[in-house]
């Protein structure tokens, strides 16, 4: 019998992508469960479970490797895939040569470029796409008529902020579309896939309370620092996804690489605590703004939960007591990846209008090219990017 091939595609920066994926493994690798009804009809078979992840910069040479595939598979010709690929990456991104797309700094990592190019058989022969924790925004729309050539069975499971174009189209098109920005994805895949178990159901606790920046639960910094030191390493992420799959928990050897990535983690932040950069501007209603910003080789999810630990509201009002907005960013020195955070401003906004997304008052975006001094280093600094031009655009958004 013909295995069922699913793919499941989440997101790699934090536990809420990982325990999401964790659950899915849970279901189908370990307690052997049949694809759910809702997500449709499938011949019977063994399924075979691959696990991918990847960052929102990444995203879409994800979904041309898909394309590839199927244009490959359904195509009388010979075509080589790696150009294929590579035709559908400039169709996504409105670009026409691999050197405009270096321009608009939408460059694959080659860490995914190798996973991608490593399963090129998976991508032609997929069955079911599962994805989970990865948000949406409108520079991937040029997704939409693409999609509509081909009939990918989909489940897609998010809590972050899509508009009512995305929530229309995916729901046409998707098996399963499960969005709820008032709960994380380990919650929603959990509910969905094993609402009565009890090793989900932890799984699905401690992806709220890192995702919801509480940290209440043992061990929830120590597995977010981990997986964000190990973020591009898919090999260990995997390995973490599959360990919480199967009920074990933080045990002695985690809690040795922990170790060794705090001491790494806090000599970033006394780097990053260095290179501060503290503005005040005013908005279009002239009010003040206090914007605080940090570069680090830390991914910049982590790296704004260190900052942010500093410069609270407290901090803000102590300071600085007639300014009532603080806007938090901190940049990824290497791929540039950028998260906002602010308690009372929409950062979405500023997300969406960098080709980014979120939440209401935390998101993301990569650090934009028409800002950069130079493209193509291996590692920036402030030094490299024109930051006052890029707050002034800023500034045309509040």
């Amino acid at each position: 019998m013909t295995p069922i091939k699913i793919v499941s595609l989440s997101h790699s920066d934090d536990f809420d992508g990982i325990g999401s994926q964790a659950i899915i493994y849970r279901y189908f690798s370990v307690l052997k469960k049949p694809i759910p009804a809702e997500i449709g009809q499938f011949p019977k078979g063994e399924v075979e479970l691959y696990l991918m992840q990847t960052d929102y910069g990444d995203y879409l040479f994800y979904w041309a490797a898909i394309i590839a595939g199927m244009i490959q598979k359904n195509s009388n010709e010979f075509l080589e895939f790696e150009k294929i690929w590579e035709s559908v990456i400039l169709k996504l991104h409105c670009v026409h040569t691999m050197e405009e797309l270096r321009k608009k700094y939408a460059f694959v990592s080659p860490e995914s470029k190798k996973q991608i190019l490593n399963n090129i058989e998976l991508w032609k022969t997929m069955d079911l796409l599962i994805l989970s924790d990865i948000g949406y925004n409108k520079t991937f729309k040029t997704l939409f008529p693409v999609l509509k050539q081909w009939d990918i069975p989909i489940a897609y499971f998010d809590h972050h902020t899509h508009d009512l174009e995305t929530q229309e189209f995916f729901s046409n098109y998707c098996r399963v579309y499960i969005v709820d920005k008032n709960r994380c994805a380990t919650q929603i895949v959990h509910e969905f896939f094993l609402p009565n178990d009890n090793i989900s159901l932890f799984i699905s606790n401690l992806g709220e309370d890192t995702d919801f920046n509480t940290f209440h639960m043992e061990y929830s910094q120590e597995i977010m620092s981990i997986i964000s030191h190990y973020r591009k390493n898919f090999e260990k992420l995997s390995e973490i996804v599959k360990y919480y799959a199967q009920g074990s928990n933080f045990n002695s050897e985690m809690n040795q690489i922990y170790h060794q990535v705090e001491n790494w983690e806090n000599s970033q932040f006394n780097m990053m605590k260095k290179t501060l950069k503290k503005i005040v501007m005013k908005n279009r209603n002239d009010e003040e703004i206090l914007i605080i910003m940090g570069i680090s080789k830390m991914r910049s999810g982590r790296s704004m939960h260190r900052l942010d630990e500093i410069y609270s509201q407290e901090w803000l009002h102590s300071e600085k007591p007639h300014i009532k907005t603080l806007l938090l960013f901190t940049i990824d020195q290497k791929s540039l990846n950028t998260n906002i955070n602010s308690e009372n401003t929409n950062v979405h906004e500023i997300a969406e209008h960098f080709g980014g997304g979120g939440h209401f008052n935390r998101a993301g975006f990569r650090f934009p090219s028409s800002f950069m001094k130079r493209i193509g280093l291996s590692e920036y600094t402030f030094e490299d990017l024109k930051i006052d031009e890029f707050l002034e655009e800023v500034k045309s958004i509040l």
